[in-house]
């Protein structure tokens, strides 16, 4: 009885996993039929382009659990219909699929999520979105067009990017659609613009968007090989259909392009922080702060927020009016009416992520210098006001500027009034607070997140506390100060006290007077360390300065009613800052070169900076006594013989060393200070 049953057994142990799932209605293996005809309910025809499988497309296929790939075989190619096999899936459920595939997609509440990429390359096959549902008892999975398409024909040779921007407006991202009809239903991660790079191509290019609208006063906008900017902006709304191509026709002449290329504010200096000088287009090199460091694999710009420094947040786009990523620089708009405020751009990646952000002040008088000049005195040269202030005005609100925390590249709203703690308010991205953890309190989440305040009491941000982010010894790509200008020394207020910086109770806060000029100093509060709070304006106030300077490990000037001193807070504070000139600064840095020669006819210039050298240069040669030169003197060394030889620089403010000629130089070993 035992081996009869036994024998029974023998042909399902036997059979493969697939057949035991077909014996229960659960097929893992399978062929599924899939059309995309060109009909009103599809819609995936479009303009008389009636789509076709080629061999290799791969699709996505979920049964609302689980998803797979499936790809066309070779023999569907060319037919509107096709068969692929599937595996994996549970056939008996409801089945969903999406073109081009997407790994990231997935079904809720009987909806694809699906995504429609921010960049795009212009072509109809990458444009043509489909998704598709197929109940158990159907013969085929009938696909419909899950996007609107834009087309237009542009024969310029001179194009290299388009971006479609819209501030109200979502064109791309993650979406929920039907898959029945394609129609959207709902954002689920949805972005205002969408990029295109002509590479090299004319002639037709489309793009894929979302079904809604197209406002009036939507702006494409369009770079040229030679940096202009042009655009071309909607003048009435448009309705955007699912499964419907809307032709521009013909947009060479359309194009309304600037006289000028845009600006290269990184062209001498690249900075987290560049002045610009109200109206006109700009752009900037999209690199890790003071480096030639790139910040990554940028896909698009963002206007992260806009202010004037007020309690009122101005009109969106009033101070930069569009921003667009192309070929490695961040291009923008600052409009004829402009007034003067501050700025927050950002490089992305394709999903939105900030890769980097740089800080925009917009000042059409710019700033002053002022030299704390006097024999008791540091004679530092100082911009004349605090770090996106939009005066130098004592007792004015516009003299407040941002707070930064200690190390940290991007500002942060401070206080709306000089007398008390009134927050400013920007148009854009809020400012947020989060308390610093292992995720949180790394420079990759800071700078992926520069609107958050990064708190811990009495502490750094960063969980590693020893880390140096800024330095008055040399311009750290976290600097933020703008072209020529650096975090200051606790040098630079040398000779300054609570007795010779006045109180004025009235402007509250410290003044100065040197060689004839005010130097004022804004109680303007701060930031609390332990909360991100506002507290203290008008009462109390903060200025960094670089702490590896200080022998009592001062990290800041104090500003109250009862003092001017130095003072030490932990660096997730919020301070204000005021920059420093790259003049003298008391910093000695120091440089060795070795080389060998063999030519002695020859010889080597010693190492000499792209700007300025503010104090003398020590050389010495081999083990030989130092000999001092003047100021801006080129070195030369004539070889005696063939051999090893080293070169000692010793100098002031100086970032960046060149070595011209090298001459005959085997060997160069250059140790950078």
């Amino acid at each position: 009885m035992i081996a009869a049953m036994a024998a029974l057994l023998i042909p399902v142990t036997s059979c493969q996993r697939a057949d035991v799932d077909r014996l229960f209605g659960k097929e893992t293996s399978f062929t599924l039929k899939i059309s995309c005809p060109s009909d009103e309910d599809t819609k995936t025809g479009l303009d008389g382009l009636q789509p076709y499988w080629k061999s290799g497309d791969k699709i996505w296929i979920s049964d609302g659990t689980n998803s797979t790939m499936a790809t066309v075989p070779a023999r569907c190619d060319g037919w509107v219909n096709a068969e692929v096999e599937v595996s994996g899936l549970d056939s008996t459920k409801i089945l969903y699929a999406l073109y081009p595939y997407d790994e990231n997609a997935s079904v809720s509440s009987g909806k694809i999520i699906m995504n429609i990429n921010p960049i795009q390359d212009g072509l109809f096959s990458s444009a043509h979105h489909m998704s598709g549902i197929k109940n158990p008892d159907d013969q085929y999975m009938k696909l419909s067009n899950a996007c609107a398409i834009i087309k237009f024909t542009a024969n310029r040779e001179d194009l290299l990017s388009m971006q479609l921007y819209n501030p109200s407006i979502k064109f791309v991202g993650q979406y929920k659609v039907d898959p029945a009809t394609g129609a959207k239903s709902g954002a689920v991660n949805a972005l205002n613009t969408v990029n295109m790079d002509f590479n090299k191509r004319i002639g037709e290019h489309y793009l894929a968007v979302y079904a809604g609208s197209l406002p009036s006063k939507s702006r494409f906008t369009f770079i040229t090989k030679d940096g202009r900017i042009g655009h071309i902006i909607t003048t009435k709304s448009n309705s955007l259909k699912a499964g419907y191509l809307y032709d521009m026709g013909t947009i060479d002449d359309l194009i309304v392009f600037d006289g000028d290329p845009a600006t290269d504010l990184s062209s001498v200096e690249t900075a987290n922080c560049y002045i610009t000088r109200g109206a006109g287009t700009y752009r900037l090199k999209t690199v890790q702060g003071n480096s030639s460091t790139s910040v990554g694999k940028a896909a698009m710009a963002n206007v992260i927020w806009e202010t004037v420094n007020t309690a009122t947040a101005p009109a969106v786009g009033s101070i930069v009016s569009e921003a667009i990523y192309s070929n490695s620089y961040l291009y923008f708009r600052i409009p004829e009416s402009a007034p003067d405020g501050n700025a927050l751009l950002a490089a992305c990646d394709q999903n939105g992520k900030v890769l980097w952000s740089w800080h925009i002040w917009n000042l059409k008088d710019g700033v002053t210098d002022q030299v704390y000049t006097g024999t008791s005195y540091s004679g530092a040269t100082m911009m004349d006001r605090n770090l996106g202030a939009l005066s130098a005005e004592p007792g004015t609100d516009a003299a407040v500027g941002f707070f930064y925390q200690y190390g940290r590249k991007d500002p942060f709203m401070s206080t709306a009034s000089h007398t008390g703690n009134k927050t400013m308010v920007a148009a854009g991205t809020a400012q947020k607070t989060t308390a610093s953890n292992a995720e949180t309190g790394t420079v990759e989440y800071a700078t992926a997140n520069p609107t958050t305040v990064i708190y811990k009491s009495s502490a750094a941000w960063h969980a590693d506390e020893d880390a140096v982010y800024w330095s008055s010894k040399k311009k750290t790509k976290y600097d933020p100060c703008p072209p020529g200008y650096q975090i200051p020394s606790e040098a630079v207020y040398a000779g300054f006290t609570k007795s010779n910086v006045k109180w004025d109770d009235t402007n509250k806060g410290r003044t100065i007077t040197l060689s004839s000029k005010n130097i004022w100093f804004p109680a303007t509060g701060y930031r609390s360390s332990g909360s991100g709070n506002l507290s203290s304006c008008g009462g109390t106030g903060y200025i960094w300065y670089d702490e590896a300077t200080s022998a009592a490990g001062y990290n800041s000037q104090a500003i109250s009613s009862s003092k001017f001193t130095g003072y030490t807070s932990g660096h997730a504070s919020c301070f204000a800052l005021r920059c420093q000139k790259n003049t003298i600064s008391g910093e000695a840095q120091t440089i060795v070169m070795k080389y060998n020669v063999e030519d002695v006819l020859n010889y080597v210039a010693a190492p000499y900076t792209n700007d300025k050298i503010f104090a003398p240069i020590y050389i010495v040669w081999g083990s030989g006594d130092p000999e001092e030169y003047s100021k801006g003197q080129m070195i030369f060394h004539r070889f005696d013989a063939p051999g090893t030889y080293s070169l000692l620089v010793e100098c002031h403010d100086v970032n960046e060393f060149t070595i011209d000629p090298i001459g005959d130089l085997e060997i160069i070993d250059l140790t950078s200070f």
